[in-house]
């Protein structure tokens, strides 16, 4: 990222000095409050080089500074030039105590808020569009695997291609937000996009991570998946298969009705912090049906509501070590009722994003056994379903990547287990044998 030199800008913005204006407050959303915005409504990017989907800027007649989450600190100190200041602690309260301190007090019409939601969270994604995603997410991947080793691809001949794949399916009516394709030290800012000046070759050198979904007729679909075409460091198997068991940790619970995603939220991250590892955005989100992907007020945060039956979310833990590599895995599951030995009213998790994680990038030996066949029974689940959409849509090669990826790990006192062990044993016979001969 390179500075953008705000001078001019800030120098326009001064007049405010005679329109009795103390502080001026620059959203990163457009008059709608829209997640995702028209280029002429960048009015945070315009002002501040700071070209993050999330933030908020201030200027007093004393201090320009910009709010934005732990997802976009690096970028934004990258981007924004000696003008502003970040700060980074991102609560309402902290930024108006911030315009308070620098200028006489505030007009009480800059601090009307209008609060805008919806409440589209009880919605009905069928199958068949996370299958069709599946589908299109797979061929991709198995693209990559073939081509990166030729050295021709980067990351914005990924991001194209996945959205072809997609615009390939049944209803598809294009991504659903811009896709984050990002390798090695790209992958460490969380929402990354890629651009000509940041473009990055792939390589079977560095982690490559794809945060992407499509828009279709029937649904919304968002899953990030983290991969490694050559040999990952120990840290980094250890890294991933942390961010994994979080996932699992939290799409395994069962809770009451009503439980506020806040509540388990460390659940997703217990894994990382046992070894001193974190990750500073949210665990999840809302999704919408054929609407938004971000959808307010379903999640994991403190000012999302309970989670009733029927609720879709996002599940994405990571982890992002800074200028070496970022690690992502996203999946949505809908809340659906569970039957208890004793009580009624519980929930689980139901994951219906259907594409196999890299095993390279799997250290089992980390799993529990109840993680283990949870992961099992989930690859069971891409096979019984996805499958029989390869064989439909004629695509033979994708169905063995698919089904060479989704091989069954071995549990503790599986068949596999015993038949490895039992190899052992007979290798010891064989070896006291001969030395008694």
């Amino acid at each position: 990222f390179t500075p953008i030199i705000t001078t001019e800008q800030m120098i326009l913005l001064m007049q405010m000095r005679g329109m009795n204006i103390s502080a001026y407050i620059i959203p990163a959303t457009d008059a709608h409050l829209s997640e995702y915005i028209a280029p002429r409504d960048a009015r945070l990017a315009f002002m501040t080089g700071f070209t993050g989907s999330a933030g908020t800027a201030v200027v007093t007649l004393n201090k320009a500074a910009l709010w934005t989450d732990s997802r976009y600190w690096v970028q934004a100190e990258r981007q924004m030039d000696c003008n502003w200041e970040l700060e980074k602690d991102g609560r309402s309260a902290h930024i108006l105590l911030t315009c308070y301190d620098n200028t006489a007090p505030i007009d009480s019409s800059l601090s009307t808020c209008h609060m805008h939601f919806n409440l589209h969270h009880f919605h009905c994604h069928g199958d068949s569009v996370q299958v069709r995603d599946a589908v299109a997410v797979i061929q991709f991947l198995m693209w990559l695997e073939k081509t990166v080793p030729e050295g021709n691809q980067t990351e914005l001949t990924a991001a194209e291609y996945v959205d072809k794949c997609r615009s390939k399916q049944k209803d598809s009516r294009g991504p659903s937000f811009g896709t984050i394709s990002a390798s090695g030290p790209n992958a460490a800012l969380a929402h990354y996009s890629p651009s000509k000046e940041t473009n990055r070759r792939l390589t079977v050198d560095e982690m490559y991570l794809v945060d992407s979904g499509g828009q279709y007729l029937d649904g919304t679909t968002d899953i990030t998946r983290t991969v490694h075409w050559g040999k990952p460091t120990e840290m980094q198997k250890e890294a991933f298969t942390r961010v994994l068991m979080g996932n699992i940790e939290i799409s395994r619970t069962i809770f009451p009705s009503g439980t506020r995603g806040v509540n388990m939220e460390m659940l997703g991250r217990r894994a990382l912090w046992e070894v001193g590892l974190n990750y500073g955005h949210g665990t999840g989100h809302g999704v919408g049906n054929y609407f938004g992907v971000h959808e307010w007020p379903v999640g994991f945060q403190s000012n999302n509501i309970p989670f009733r039956a029927g609720m879709f979310t996002s599940i994405e833990p990571g982890y992002y070590k800074e200028n070496d590599f970022g690690i992502r895995i996203e999946d949505v599951a809908v809340v659906v009722p569970v039957q208890t030995k004793y009580g009624n009213n519980y929930l689980t998790f139901d994951t219906v994003s259907l594409v196999p994680y890299d095993r390279k990038l799997i250290d089992t030996s980390l799993l529990s056994s109840e993680q283990l066949h949870f992961l099992n029974k989930y690859y069971e689940t891409i096979r019984s379903m996805v499958g029989p959409e390869l064989d439909n849509q004629g695509l033979r090669e994708e169905k063995d990547w698919m089904l060479r990826n989704t091989e069954p790990f071995a549990e503790i006192g599986s068949s596999a287990s015993v038949s490895s062990s039992s190899l052992t044993l007979i290798a010891l016979a064989v070896a006291l044998l001969h030395n008694i001969v």
